[in-house]
């Protein structure tokens, strides 16, 4: 493949945005190679469930060191996704694409719209939703250290009997769209199990390197690793993935939702367009 060190830069970039997102990257991936390097579409998700791997090997290392990783939470989520990722990736060219590319823009949407609500409402004054606390006694809650606000931040998982059937959801689209998830998980803990965006992102970055795992190996069985190509993207993914871990950990979380609910409309547009 000419040009293959731009994948580098690229890398770079994806990492950045995934890290800092808890998304992973595959998103970016799969339409830049495939569109824009040429590599076969089912070789660009093997590429990009690889590379999710690494990043999230990366990611993991320091945000669980923040305590911005719940494996409680995250340990009661990965089955369904792993079940997920293996369903998505053993049906797939079984089931129409332009199937999964609606049911993903309309849950994209929403979940965008419902992320940016605490946004709006600092921007016009009103009340802002706290993290959902009850009682430290309950084995899913559990608080962490903002480093942007230097206050404690406690909070409770809740919705999680909803959570689980989505979360085979969002395994799902990972094997299928080699996504990794990471667009379905982060706005699914914040929105259904009331987690800050810090901890949802943490958490997800832990939960999809196990769950992009789980539908690389059926990949990797069928021969639809391209290797250097791999490689390339990995080694600009771990880079950019340091940076974007150290900005999650110091910006505040107002502009981390505003950032990631506009990325999501704009996954959701460029989904719809390409039906």
């Amino acid at each position: 493949m000419s040009h293959i060190w731009l994948l580098l830069p690229v890398g770079f970039i994806i990492g950045f945005m995934g890290s800092m997102f808890g998304i992973g990257g595959g998103i970016f991936i799969v339409p830049i190679l495939h569109f824009g390097f040429g590599v076969p579409l089912h070789q660009a998700v093997a590429c990009s469930l690889l590379t999710v791997v690494a990043s999230s090997m990366m990611s993991t290392m320091a945000k669980i060191q923040s305590g911005v990783i719940n494996i409680r939470i995250s340990k009661s989520l990965e089955i369904p996704s792993i079940l997920g990722a293996i369903i998505g990736s053993n049906i797939i060219g079984a089931l129409p694409i332009g199937v999964i590319k609606v049911m993903f823009s309309i849950v994209a949407a929403a979940m965008a719209f419902n992320m940016l609500k605490n946004p709006f409402k600092v921007l016009t004054g009103k009340k802002v939703n706290e993290p959902y606390y009850e009682s430290k006694e309950c084995s899913f809650a559990d608080s962490y250290r903002d480093k942007a606000t230097g206050k404690t931040v406690f909070y409770q998982a809740k919705n999680l009997k909803w959570a689980v059937p989505l979360s085979v959801f969002a395994g799902f689209l990972s094997s299928t769209l080699g996504v990794g998830g990471g667009v379905i998980n982060v706005p699914l803990m914040t929105n259904v199990c009331k987690l800050p965006i810090k901890v949802a992102s943490g958490t997800s970055s832990y939960k999809l390197g196990l769950t992009a795992c789980a539908g690389a190996l059926v990949y990797f069985r069928k021969g639809y690793v391209v290797e250097d190509v791999t490689v390339m993207v990995i080694l600009g993914i771990l880079a950019g993935a340091w940076l974007g871990i150290n900005m999650l950990l110091k910006i505040k979380a107002f502009y981390v939702e505003v950032l990631f609910g506009l990325l999501m409309l704009s996954i959701a547009l460029k989904m719809a367009v390409s039906l």
